[in-house]
């Protein structure tokens, strides 16, 4: 008689855990549904542009269906105002014109990679450096040289290399210039605000126990979140693999970055590109990722002996605060810097070609 009332126990607890176990799969699998369902939506349903206003950087944003990309800029904007000048966007959601593809006969092309200094924060597209550079090069040997601006404000390396390889390595690039920042080993200004089905440290059954069906099986979030700050509200994003959300893990650190760098010399090798990065400083941690830019034959430039240059020659105290950046309050590069940087990397390329 015990034995057979042990038998029926173990059953029942066998039964019980194999449908709760059921039911954590279902609602895992209903947060994931509902997750793209939301980023669906948001796609399809953009939130109009302000015409009264300067735009703010979420405005003119969007969420990418490709988790390493995170997010991107919002393909067709016209003429929107944001950070004091004039922004459109093309079909593939990078600022600038329309991309004349194939690549017309004789053509040479740049494809530039980065955040918002490259992106051209602050200054008119005409202004950028990647625009002034391809105006040089044209110049310079009577081949005609475009650019293509896919920099995002708030990129990391990994989501720049992934940009290059899913929606602009088949514009054909003669070079591609990599924008180095220090907030590169960092998460991007923004991710996605969704749970993640695959983690272990949390039960969604639970969740739903606690908050109710319908909250719990719309816990897919529904647009993008502030990435958490380096240390607990430190000045920076969080670097660190160990404290980001887990899907994040492979995005942030030395290790990503170094693996993003691999994969941006495979695509050279493979598409016969060449590779330039570029800094403005090199104060760590961009001292090694100049280094590790260079151990894999990228050519590299550094802008700041001419920054310092043109601050000794003008008299200025120093960078910060100066007509070299956007405002007194805003540190990105203002159209005299981008000057500076489009200068140097002529005379880089020009001596890295022998010229």
């Amino acid at each position: 008689m015990r034995s057979g009332l042990r038998g029926r126990f173990l059953l029942f607890v066998a039964s019980t855990a194999l449908t709760l176990l059921s039911l954590e799969v279902v609602f895992r699998v209903v947060a994931w549904r509902e997750d793209r369902r939301a980023l669906e939506f948001a796609l399809a349903n953009p939130a109009p542009l302000p015409t009264d206003r300067s735009a703010w950087l979420r405005e003119i944003l969007q969420i990418s269906a490709d988790d390493r990309i995170v997010y991107e800029l919002r393909p067709a904007i016209e003429d929107v105002s944001f950070v004091g000048a004039s922004l459109s966007t093309n079909e593939r959601g990078f600022r600038g014109p329309e991309v004349t593809t194939p690549k017309p006969r004789g053509w040479k092309r740049i494809v530039g990679i980065g955040d918002s200094t490259q992106f051209g924060w602050g200054v008119e597209r005409e202004e950028a450096y990647l625009e002034l550079l391809a105006r040089g090069l044209s110049s310079q040997g009577g081949q005609h040289w475009d650019a293509v601006n896919t920099g995002v404000p708030g990129y990391n390396t990994v989501m720049e290399v992934r940009t290059l390889r899913e929606k602009a390595l088949d514009l054909e690039p003669d070079l591609v210039v990599l924008g180095l920042v220090a907030n590169d080993l960092q998460l991007p200004n923004f991710i996605r605000a969704r749970s993640d089905v695959f983690a272990l440290n949390e039960s969604f059954l639970l969740r739903v126990a606690r908050e109710g069906l319908d909250a719990g099986t719309a816990a897919a979030p529904k647009g993008l979140v502030d990435s958490p700050r380096e240390g607990d509200g430190g000045f920076g994003f969080e670097s660190d693999p160990h404290r980001v959300p887990p899907q994040y893990e492979d995005m942030v650190g030395w290790a990503p970055f170094e693996a993003a760098l691999d994969e941006l010399a495979e695509m050279r090798d493979a598409h016969g590109f060449d590779v330039v990065a570029v800094s403005l400083w090199k104060v760590a941690p961009l001292d090694r990722m100049l280094a590790a830019c260079e151990a894999r034959g990228f050519t590299t430039v550094l802008a700041e002996p001419a920054i310092g240059g043109y601050i000794r020659a003008n008299d200025l105290e120093h960078y910060q605060e100066s007509e070299m950046t956007v405002s007194l309050t805003d540190p990105h590069p203002s159209a005299i810097t981008h000057g500076l940087i489009a200068e140097v990397l002529l005379d880089r390329i020009a001596t890295a070609r022998g010229h």
